[in-house]
């Protein structure tokens, strides 16, 4: 598994009138130990999941300070528009 420095990686957090998603590599929930607390409301890409922002977003925002001792870092997109992680498949974390 490739590496990645906690400090220095950034997150988006992707946003639409009625809902938000943390965009999250799967490697991160893979070394926080949390890919399968992850719920069905959240969705998967390729590389990411895009986790639901009412729990498993929480859950990874959690996990991540227990480990590392501070919060990661995120920029917003927001749209007006439906959101594109709408149209992704449901996320299963036993799939990762």
């Amino acid at each position: 598994m490739k590496t990645f420095d906690p400090r220095t990686m950034k997150l988006i957090f992707y946003a639409d009138s009625q809902h938000e998603w943390l965009a999250v590599p799967y490697k991160m929930l893979v070394a926080l130990g949390i890919q399968h607390d992850i719920t069905r409301y959240s969705y998967r890409g390729k590389h990411l999941a895009y986790l639901e922002g009412d729990c498993d977003a929480g859950t990874f925002i959690d996990a991540f300070k227990l480990k590392y001792g501070f919060a990661p870092t995120w920029e917003e997109k927001h749209t007006n528009s439906r959101s594109h992680v709408r149209s992704m498949p449901s996320y299963c974390g036993g799939e990762i």
